[in-house]
């Protein structure tokens, strides 16, 4: 509660804060790690690394799982060690595909380029529909909430929690330049649920340790990762 405190009460205009989204920015992650990897940095991310794999305590029963978003594949390169899972990785950049089919080929996963519509037109429902760290860039996150939500009945959604710190918290347009705009906890929790019956947060304590715990709308913790069910 303290911490809340500080973030909702330190420097705040009389008038509010005015948030501003940024436009989408395209198609810059990939060639970012790229770039990093020519001058012998992280490829990924050690705290994405450790989000793709805790995620996969999530899976439970779902066999059919579409990956929307898919980027390097870092989700399903861990997941689909178990060989009964069979993934449908869809990534909008053709370069990051083509690189997933070389370094990240197993026989039960599928790398494309396809929308959700045509996954879903192609594939009919899945078990579970998995998006780390999209939505933040999305322009129409309206739109693209409507058909993640009809390509599955269950979904992992995760997001950086914009009061992970006071600078985030406080600020009009988010802080990254490829992120279009950022939730707290509560408002994540009922944007989905528009769309979803049950919503449950999770985050991590660690941001480099695979583990995580059930958090309230208040939470400051980030990254927030979102189970949701229809």
């Amino acid at each position: 509660m303290v911490e809340n405190s500080r973030i909702y009460t330190k420097n705040i205009p009389e008038a509010g804060i005015i948030y501003e989204e940024r436009l989408p920015v395209g198609y810059k992650n990939f060639s970012e790690k790229m770039e990093r990897m020519k001058r012998g940095e992280f490829f990924e991310w050690p705290n994405m690394v450790a989000l793709n794999q805790v995620i996969s305590c999530f899976i439970k029963k779902a066999k059919k799982i579409a990956v929307v978003g898919s980027g390097t594949g870092t989700f399903e390169w861990f997941a689909s060690v178990d060989s009964s899972l069979n993934f449908i990785s869809s990534e909008f950049d053709n370069d990051c595909v083509e690189w997933c089919k070389k370094n990240r080929q197993r026989e039960n996963i599928v790398y494309t380029s396809k929308s959700i519509k045509e996954l879903m037109r192609e594939n009919g429902k899945f078990d579970l529909a998995v998006c780390v760290d999209v939505i933040e860039h999305v322009g129409d996150f309206g739109n693209f909430l409507v058909e993640l939500s009809q390509l599955s009945n269950r979904a992992i959604i995760t997001t950086p929690n914009k009061d992970r710190n006071h600078e985030a918290a406080l600020s009009p347009v988010p802080e990254y330049y490829q992120h279009v705009r950022e939730w707290d906890a509560g408002e994540l929790y009922w944007v989905l649920r528009v769309f979803y019956r049950k919503v449950d947060l999770y985050a991590m304590p660690d941001l480099y340790v695979p583990q995580a715990e059930k958090i309230g709308l208040m939470s400051t913790m980030t990254p927030l990762i979102a189970i949701c069910e229809k």
